[in-house]
């Protein structure tokens, strides 16, 4: 039996106690939106919020940050989980040493102005490359924020996730995998629903071996159905198989 297709309100539901979620791109500066998507990975909006609070007012700026070893950050934003604090301050670390260091601090805001300079819009889209190479996730939500609507931004991981889940057809690039997510989904859900699909494509829905047994999603997925049926497939042959096979002759006596 087919699993029925899952709605998006369904899977923000699903997947949000399992990934957490950001459901509004607010912070006032880009850099600290990007700080708080890295936060909120695996915690949730409101730990991940707390724990940008106290970077904030414990430090200067996030040069500050930049130059504080691993630990002393980890300690500054336990609110995401202790076990996993110390990775997000590397992460971090990380993260803005590139900034600094790459791209001299540029602003991580919204797309330029139709009046900037060529240059300036050449940084950006580097950036955002850039960004997009560090997650998925970075590069599809960053270039809506300052943005007065939420959209929806192709990326290979999106399409994939989709097609596995039978929202798009299995043959639909990453333009038709947009536009069926505007149709299913309204304004004000977008931001949470590409959030927790592309922590999906990250940990779980992976390109070659998804994790399908660790999925919250999976009893509603045509894939893993399909895998699964495939394996059980392949199980019964073999026992079938096996059956068959003569038992070997018995030596002949002397």
């Amino acid at each position: 039996m087919v699993a029925p297709k899952i709605s998006v309100d369904a899977l923000v539901e699903a997947l949000e106690p399992r990934f957490g979620c950001v459901r509004e791109l607010d912070e006032p500066q880009g850099l600290d939106q990007l700080v708080l998507l890295l936060l909120a990975r695996d915690a949730s909006f409101k730990r991940a919020r707390s724990a940008l609070r106290r970077l904030q007012q414990d430090y200067v700026d996030w040069n500050d940050v930049r130059v504080t070893p691993a630990y002393e950050i980890a300690g500054k934003i336990e609110a995401v989980g202790a076990q996993t604090a110390l990775r997000k301050a590397g992460e971090l670390l990380d993260l803005l040493s590139t900034l600094y260091l790459r791209f001299n601090k540029m602003s991580v805001e919204g797309a330029p102005s139709p009046e900037a300079p060529p240059d300036e819009v050449k940084r950006r889209a580097r950036l955002l490359a850039f960004l997009a190479e560090k997650a998925a996730l970075y590069g599809a939500l960053m270039p809506m924020h300052g943005a007065k609507e939420d959209d929806v931004l192709p990326s290979p991981e999106l399409t994939r996730v989709l097609a596995r889940l039978g929202l798009v057809d299995a043959k639909a690039n990453d333009a038709a995998a947009r536009e069926a997510l505007l149709k299913k989904s309204k304004p004000g859900e977008r931001i949470a629903l590409q959030f927790v699909l592309h922590q999906l494509a990250l940990r779980m829905c992976v390109h070659k071996t998804p994790l399908c047994g660790e999925c919250p999603v999976s009893e509603r997925c045509p894939s893993a159905k399909v895998d699964e049926a495939a394996d059980d497939a392949k199980s019964a042959k073999k026992k079938a198989s096996g059956e068959k096979k003569k038992p070997p002759a018995r030596p002949k006596a002397r």
